[in-house]
């Protein structure tokens, strides 16, 4: 057995992690941060990812957050041969993480122990062994599935096309397909994407036939999707592989991830944290006339943006130099991107100069 453990405390991994690991027997490899987890996966393979919550984006970042641990179990189920590995989550934030545990399960979470690791009872070793065991009999109760079959994937939204397992599978001739996906890709509930009837897929892109346009590109979309993954990569696409559609409407399959970029492949966002929250599927941010996200700056300055908008949305309470040290960028271009979505009235300065913070502004509540 070999275990990648993704942990960013030295001290922990070498006193506690490696003793119980060398006493059971597994041999395994360490990641500090995502970065370096990614790299790994990419080059080897795992029977069991132990998985610290809150991890550095990159080496020498200083700045751990639970969401790099959040985006890296997403990654991990992206990654060829590691979509079914179990991964186990490693936590300090006791209670605020188990409230995670839905969401974390809904994107490939297999288990939960709490830091500092119990002496007895539900021990790190007893969790890792349990893991295995069930991991062990789920495989072998599951029916063999036929070479090739579709088994998920990232969807990436560029302006004018978009992309499945990296097949271009709608073009830019395609508009009312890519945006029912845009909708479809909106929303997430507990990790499972929410359905959306034929009638408010319609009044969301504003489609000129009604329904039947939604059943035409549902149509196309399924058709389309199945034939080009067919022809480039060798695999069978059920109906239900991709968009799944019951008497509650339409939905995105709980193994599709999504991610938008821009025309140069720079990452603005994922589905959970661009769309969905801050604009409408046509990217208009809510609140506002048709204005498009796109502030005339280059996609340097609107990652950091998005960053911002990411960290304001999960409560936090930003000041210039929380976003100088956690992008690891100086003071002048921190403030630029501040000001930029300030200048837009996204957000906005609260408080005194000495103890105040940004916050966002209505257009950029919440749905």
């Amino acid at each position: 057995m070999k275990v990648l453990v993704v942990e960013d405390d030295r001290k922990i991994k070498t006193e506690v992690i490696d003793d119980v690991l060398t006493s059971l027997g597994y041999e395994n490899d360490w990641a500090a941060n995502q970065q370096e987890a990614l790299g790994l996966l990419e080059k080897n393979g795992y029977d069991l990812v132990l998985l610290d919550l809150q991890i550095p984006a990159r080496p020498n970042s200083g700045a751990a957050s639970a969401e790099f641990g959040k985006h890296l179990l997403r990654q991990i189920r992206q990654i060829k041969g590691h979509g079914n590995v179990p991964v186990v989550i490693m936590t300090g934030y006791h209670q605020a993480g188990l409230d995670m545990a839905a969401d974390l399960i809904g994107i490939g979470a297999i288990d939960f122990i709490c830091k500092p690791f119990p002496p007895n009872g539900r021990t790190l070793a007893h969790v890792i062994e349990t893991t295995l065991q069930k991991y062990q009999k789920s495989q072998e109760a599951q029916p063999p599935q036929p070479e090739g079959t579709f088994t998920g994937g990232q969807m990436i939204f560029y302006p004018e096309r978009v992309e499945l397992c990296g097949v271009k599978v709608l073009g830019s001739k395609a508009a009312a397909s890519r945006e029912m996906l845009k909708v479809l890709a909106e929303v997430k509930t507990d990790g499972i994407y929410k359905y959306y009837g034929g009638e408010q897929i319609a009044s969301k892109i504003s489609a000129e036939n009604g329904i039947g346009t939604i059943t035409g590109c549902a149509r196309t979309i399924r058709n389309q999707f199945a034939r080009l993954l067919k022809k480039h990569l060798n695999v069978e696409v059920g109906d239900n592989d991709i968009l799944e559609h019951t008497d509650q409407g339409y939905r995105l399959n709980y193994r599709i991830t999504v991610s938008f970029c821009d025309s140069n492949t720079n990452l603005l966002g994922h589905n959970d944290n661009l769309w969905g929250q801050n604009s409408d599927p046509k990217g208009h941010l809510k609140g506002q006339k048709n204005d498009p996200i796109n502030f005339g700056v280059s996609s340097k300055v609107k990652t950091r943006c998005q960053w911002i908008l990411d960290a304001l949305n999960q409560g936090r309470k930003l000041r210039r130099e929380d976003v100088e040290s956690s992008l690891n960028c100086s003071a002048k271009t921190a403030q630029r991107a501040l000001d930029v979505l300030r200048n837009a009235d996204i957000i906005r300065f609260q408080g005194s100069k000495k103890t105040g913070h940004y916050v966002l502004t209505k257009t950029g509540d919440l749905r």
